[in-house]
């Protein structure tokens, strides 16, 4: 049972402790300076560990006729989603 608790439900779960949840509570947390720049190699790492992930899921589901036009169309979607 997950009770709602706004944007700490994002990060926090009973399932398990993740390495999203990890770099979350290193930037917060971070008093000093080499403590955050941990953080953000740590989120950098998670980050290319997940897109690299994804972009084999959807290389593997493209028929290779289109494989780099899906991969293309994969980061422009991702682009747009997260940008500010």
């Amino acid at each position: 049972m997950q009770g709602n608790f706004g944007i700490a439900s994002q990060y926090f779960s009973a399932d398990a402790f993740s390495a999203k949840q990890f770099n979350f509570l290193l930037h917060v947390f971070s008093i000093q300076t080499p403590i955050f720049f941990v953080g953000v190699l740590t989120w950098g790492i998670q980050l290319g560990i997940a897109y690299n992930m994804l972009v084999s899921l959807v290389a593997d589901y493209a028929h290779e006729d289109v494989c780099g036009t899906a991969i293309g169309t994969y980061y422009l979607i991702a682009a747009v989603w997260f940008s500010p």
